[in-house]
């Protein structure tokens, strides 16, 4: 009776310690999604399972962009030693393919560029793309592209992709220049025996893509961003993200900056009604001031455990605020939506739009870039000639006095893409028009292929 009752014991003690100790494991693929929010998963491939089941990015945007957020700036795995042998500081989004490696410079069709299985190539990081006056009294732009970066003529920039869209763009022949031209003839075939080309280049649901720019920091500035070496061994800090992801048909955005930004809310003021209190910051009058950090939200803080952003690693981003966060074109009563980054958007911010200038991105049927100045109107007449100098991390940036140029926003323009054919009746009145010919085929909002994409030999 003794050692039945011992026995009985014993089993309670085991079942005890496996309910209260031992975690069965998470099944990513089919984890159930909070109704106060969209827990995005710590493994990459269990992503687009998630993101099926989920309907924040439109009735909690500011939440998703935290959670996007969280997700790619989780520590990596592996990491790199510099040339100079310093060991680098990745986040998972900083091991992804970047634009060098997915639009090389001599394409060879036969040998398309491979996913980097455990590291990217060392940081590259260029001009950011940016719009300037080529002379004082121009009235043209100049929008610079691939052009090699420095510490002295810093902010830099890089675009990383994940895998998703990463082989999206391999498997359909986006990469280089004939592949796109065959693409537009496949198009432009399509849309002749009447059917829609609005979705003839598609990315998966579970597409993320990341904009960083950078400034070159001291050693003593580390605690106060992100911080990276490039290929060289320069030490630099992120100061401006962009998040694009394509859980929406027209993609989702989010911007962010890092908190000591001069001019972070200029111009359109800062939102963010899931991380910061308080919620909203609006412009200031004088221009390229900083503005208050606020406070992070426990919700905030909650999440960045959730995805491992704690102790050191944590601390280097809690110093980045959302800026706001986008999902449509416009408001419900037609007005053209904003959103916009000091660094990323700097001269044409009080018009800039996220998801307009995106869906300019298009190419001929040469396959080439058909709108070499991206989302840009012409400039405004007397403003923006000169400015102030602010230094952020190491770097001396000029800050305009006011916009350069101006951005299209709003509903995207059907003759972008499109122009129609007119037949005239017996009488020569102009009938409706007859058929649609393409004028140039949108890259479901990546501007990397039209920027990027080069000629095979």
């Amino acid at each position: 009776m003794r050692i039945k009752a011992l026995f009985s014991f014993g089993l309670s003690l085991i079942f005890f310690f496996i309910i209260t100790f031992i975690k069965p494991p998470i099944d990513l693929a089919n984890a159930a999604i909070s109704q106060v929010g969209c827990k995005l998963p710590t493994q990459s491939s269990a992503l687009l399972s998630v993101l099926q089941k989920c309907v924040v990015p439109e009735n909690n945007p500011d939440q998703f962009a935290w959670e996007l957020f969280a997700f790619v700036n989780q520590a990596a795995r592996f990491q790199e030693k510099t040339k100079q042998g310093q060991s680098t500081n990745n986040a998972i989004w900083e091991t992804w393919a970047d634009d060098p490696l997915t639009f090389p410079e001599k394409p060879d069709p036969s040998q398309p560029p491979q996913w980097p299985e455990k590291l990217s190539s060392p940081k590259q990081l260029r001009l950011r793309s940016k719009v300037e006056k080529s002379q004082p009294d121009a009235d043209f732009i100049e929008f610079q592209k691939n052009q090699a970066c420095t510490p002295e003529n810093a902010p830099c920039e890089e675009v990383r992709r994940n895998k998703p869209a990463f082989n999206y763009i391999m498997n359909n022949d986006l990469w280089y220049t004939q592949g796109l031209t065959a693409k537009f003839q496949s198009a432009q075939k399509a849309l002749l025996k009447g059917e829609s080309v609005q979705d003839f280049i598609k990315f998966p649901l579970d597409s993320i893509e990341v904009k960083g720019d950078w400034v070159p920091i001291t050693e003593n500035q580390k605690s106060e961003f992100h911080w990276n070496y490039d290929e060289k061994g320069d030490l630099y800090g992120l100061i401006a993200m962009h998040i694009s992801s394509k859980a929406l048909p027209n993609w989702f955005w989010a911007t962010f900056e890092w908190v000591d930004n001069y001019g972070r809310c200029d111009y359109i003021g800062c939102h963010d009604l899931f991380g910061v209190v308080p919620h909203n910051l609006p412009s200031k009058q004088a221009i390229n001031q900083q503005y208050s950090p606020g406070k992070i939200t426990p919700e905030l803080v909650s999440l960045f455990k959730e995805h491992g952003l704690t102790e050191s690693w944590g601390q280097e981003w809690q110093h980045y605020r959302l800026k706001g966060s986008m999902t449509d074109f416009t408001d419900s009563t037609g007005q053209p939506l904003l959103l916009g980054n000091s660094i990323t958007e700097q001269g044409f911010v009080p018009s800039a739009s996220c998801i307009t200038c995106h869906s300019r991105a298009a190419v001929t049927s040469l396959g080439k870039d058909a709108f070499p100045i991206a989302g840009f109107r012409p400039f405004l007449p007397g403003v923006g000639e000169t400015g102030s100098k602010q230094t952020v991390g190491s770097a001396e940036i000029q800050f305009p006095n006011g916009p350069l140029t101006q951005s299209y926003s709003g509903s995207p323009d059907p003759n972008w893409f499109y122009r129609g054919i007119s037949v005239q009746n017996s009488a020569g009145v102009v009938d409706v028009q007859a058929e649609e010919i393409l004028k140039n085929l949108q890259m479901d909002f990546v501007w990397a292929i039209p920027f990027n994409a080069k000629p095979a030999p």
